[in-house]
């Protein structure tokens, strides 16, 4: 919620699907480069070098986030309403529409977490596949992400974030279902 908060504050409401998608890009071809060149060193050294790259990401992560305290954030109409856990509960309680978009959202997220953590796995495991390949396929995954971003951020512009989220959790119980049919690399 504070991340698309800050977005807000930053862009016009017009242009802020494509802002999240130019930056969505952007972490995409970076992610997309990062993941064949660390499955090229894992097969090339050992496997423990990944100690090296959680610290090196870490350094990353530091001076993202003294970048991210730099940005300016427009304060005109935009309210600033501060809620105690108290009053989410109640509204919980008492907006039903609210209530289920946060349970569904509970759900996706925690979905899409484990994906992010049993798809690798799943890859050296199961289809017994080096590194190397698997950093091409996750680039594959993220470069297909860039493409889907410029789309969806047109979209969300177009016609708003409730029927794009619609469709987005919708389509997102697709990939593990889709993953339980594959049975071996190619």
């Amino acid at each position: 919620p504070s991340y698309s908060a800050i977005m807000q504050k930053i862009y016009p409401k017009k242009f802020l699907g494509r802002a999240i998608g130019y930056r969505t890009s952007i972490q995409g071809i970076t992610g997309a480069i990062t993941v064949i060149f660390v499955g090229y060193l894992l097969d090339k050294w050992d496997v423990s070098f990944y100690h090296y790259i959680f610290f090196i990401g870490a350094i990353f992560g530091i001076l993202s986030l003294l970048f991210f305290r730099r940005i300016h954030l427009r304060t005109e109409n935009i309210s600033s309403t501060k809620l105690s856990l108290l009053e989410v509960i109640i509204s919980l309680l008492k907006n039903r529409s609210f209530r289920i978009f946060q349970i569904i959202y509970f759900f996706w997220t925690l979905v899409m977490t484990s994906l992010t953590t049993l798809i690798p796995l799943f890859y050296v495991d199961l289809l017994r596949i080096q590194n190397v390949t698997i950093g091409q396929l996750q680039a594959i995954g993220l470069l297909t992400g860039i493409v889907a971003t410029f789309f969806w951020g047109r979209y969300l512009d177009k016609i708003g974030e409730i029927k794009v989220l619609k469709k987005v959790f919708l389509m997102s119980p697709l990939i593990p279902l889709l993953l339980y049919f594959v049975k071996e690399y190619w």
